[in-house]
């Protein structure tokens, strides 16, 4: 099952050369999806993160025990997600999820290891992680935004590509054994940063505080607003369940006390918000976001409105 146009026509080619069957593509719906998946026992899985949270939902609703499916690996691209995400995911499918790297400049780059690092593929590629200030190569080990040149393309040669993908790089030996360079996860990228009340935002840092919330799902909405010159945030969370008023409230409560507590920038942020009465918090159902098929983005945007 492919999702991402770009690197999944290179995965869906490079699978039909090693002779594998490819029983299903992201237009047949999700019914389909999950009868291939029944009759097919396949083995291996290629999608967007954001399918596996539809998936889960389907098979509730139909009574199907996801782990019957078997697959042994699930390959995700395309979006970030963290590592309580995974780790659900895991569990619920009872197989092994694995993060590849890819754009639609560039195709698939990098695959990662059991160690959830991500391995460059050094023939096809180079690697640099430059500051983003200076434009400067980074120490290894130190995040800043990703640089690739393409070695071996012809019709679109791309030189110093800048991904604007914030990641660390390291060139010492991974702990499985690979000696080439690697990548961490994606931390976020530059262009997906917001500043409110003065703090700068990245999604995949709110992500990582919903998904530890057991009741969430990952999907989540921010809206800024600009009130007489002042932020004001009004932040909606999915439910993985169908949940009541005072559930709802309690989980609203819980995000904000988890939000106020993590790193002092949140804290800063949230709790400047909260007793300036510029916040809002909205718990909604399952489905309320992430019903939209396709790549889903965890979505922020602003909006100038006077009172």
């Amino acid at each position: 099952m492919y999702y991402d146009l770009s690197s999944g026509m290179i995965c869906h080619a490079a699978s039909e050369i090693f002779g594998l069957t490819i029983p299903a593509d992201s237009s047949l719906g999700i019914d389909y999806h999950i009868q291939s998946l029944q009759q097919g026992q396949l083995n291996y899985m290629v999608c967007l993160p954001s399918l596996l949270p539809r998936l889960e939902r389907h098979c509730l609703e139909k009574d199907i025990p996801p782990e019957s499916f078997n697959l042994r690996n699930i390959f995700v691209v395309g979006e970030l997600f963290s590592e309580n995400f995974c780790n659900h995911y895991e569990n619920v499918f009872n197989s092994r999820l694995v993060n590849m790297y890819a754009s639609t400049e560039l195709g698939l780059v990098a695959s990662e290891c059991h160690h959830h690092n991500l391995h460059v593929w050094e023939d096809f590629f180079h690697t640099e992680v430059i500051d983003s200030d200076t434009a400067e190569p980074c120490e290894d080990g130190a995040t800043g935004e990703l640089v690739i040149t393409a070695l071996q393309r012809e019709a679109l040669p791309l030189i110093r590509y800048n991904t604007q993908d914030l990641v660390e790089m390291h060139k010492s030996p991974c702990e499985c054994g690979h000696p080439g360079t690697y990548l961490s996860s994606i931390k976020g990228r530059r262009d997906n940063m917001f500043t409110i009340n003065g703090g700068n935002i990245y999604p995949i840092a709110l992500e990582n505080i919903i998904t530890a919330i057991d009741g969430f799902s990952s999907f989540c909405r921010c809206i800024i607003e600009k009130i007489d010159a002042h932020d004001c945030l009004t932040f909606k969370v999915e439910t993985r369940d169908d949940i009541d008023e005072q559930e709802a409230k309690h989980l609203a409560q819980l995000l904000y006390s988890r939000l106020t507590s993590s790193d002092i920038t949140l804290r800063l942020i949230f709790r400047g918000l909260e007793s300036a009465s510029r916040l809002d918090i909205q718990i909604l159902q399952p489905g309320a976001i992430s019903l939209k098929s396709g790549k889903i983005k965890n979505n922020i945007s602003q909006v100038d409105s006077h009172t």
